[in-house]
């Protein structure tokens, strides 16, 4: 029994690593990524005019739709809570856990 118990515990300390550098090797880029998509829900483009809004709107929509698309299925949103959870309990990066954070709420 405990050697089974052992093997899971060497699982997932391996997995735990691996996710660890994949997460702190890529923090930057993560936070950079959402804080864009962050702005950019809360950008007040309809300061601009009725006119130049909708040609910024076409501009912007073919690429934020699809992007916009991603970020919404499940399992992005499982990395992303995966992230959510490593930044808080194991690496105490406040930082990258409240823009993950924010993120969650302005993406509902």
């Amino acid at each position: 029994m405990e050697k089974k118990y052992l093997r899971v515990y060497k699982m997932f300390d391996k997995v735990s690593s691996k996710v660890g550098k994949t997460i702190g090797s890529n923090k930057r880029v993560i936070e950079m990524f959402l804080v864009a998509l962050i702005l950019l829900q809360f950008a007040p483009f309809e300061v601009l005019g009725p006119k130049l809004n909708s040609q910024l709107q076409s501009v912007l929509n073919p690429v934020l739709n699809p992007v916009k698309n991603i970020m919404s299925n499940v399992y992005m949103r499982l990395l992303l809570f995966v992230v959510l959870v490593y930044s808080c309990c194991m690496r105490k990066d406040m930082n990258l856990f409240f823009i993950v954070s924010v993120y969650f709420l302005v993406s509902r």
